[in-house]
């Protein structure tokens, strides 16, 4: 059974709706480039999403269907994955940002993952963004079987330093 997203994705694609994989951008059955806008409701806010008219009124929300425009809206990124993977894109948890931007949506930065990969990727990339590798950790002790990682003296004496003034 799918759920009223995945059934927009797969009208979507059956319209002729396709994927240029090597910028990300969506091309229409005519051939045009579709420009993407930033989602506003509270679960999706900021992910791109494009909009395509649908004939099936089950696919519409509730305020469209009131309007009777056919109008419904994709998220980029779902769609890109379903492009990619078929409905095995369905079958993960999530599609991943690998940069953890929600705007970058190129198929280069997708991945079908779980959540836990998800807040894996997100503490990986922050880490690494602000630097914490170089100069917070260091190995303080190593042997054969065991790499054992710590705070580096450095930054335990900045931390005791700041610590003192309170």
């Amino acid at each position: 059974m799918y759920s009223k997203g995945q059934l927009r994705i797969i009208e979507t694609y059956n319209q002729g709706y396709r994927v240029d994989l090597t910028t990300g951008e969506i091309i229409s059955p005519r051939g045009t480039r579709l420009d993407a806008y930033p989602c506003s409701g509270d679960a999706r806010r900021g992910y791109p999403q494009f909009s395509v008219t649908v004939k099936n009124p089950e696919l519409m929300m509730a305020g469209r269907r009131e309007k009777n425009d056919g109008r419904v809206n994709v998220m980029v990124h779902k769609f890109i994955a379903f492009c990619l993977w078929g409905e095995d894109s369905f079958n993960c948890q999530v599609i991943r940002h690998l940069d953890d931007n929600k705007k970058n949506s190129h198929p280069s930065n997708l991945a079908m993952g779980t959540h836990k990969d998800n807040a894996r990727d997100r503490i990986d990339n922050y880490v690494k963004r602000i630097g914490l590798w170089e100069t917070r950790f260091e190995v303080v002790e190593e042997n054969a079987s065991t790499e054992t990682w710590g705070l580096s003296n450095e930054y335990q004496q900045d931390q005791e330093e700041y610590d003192e003034g309170f």
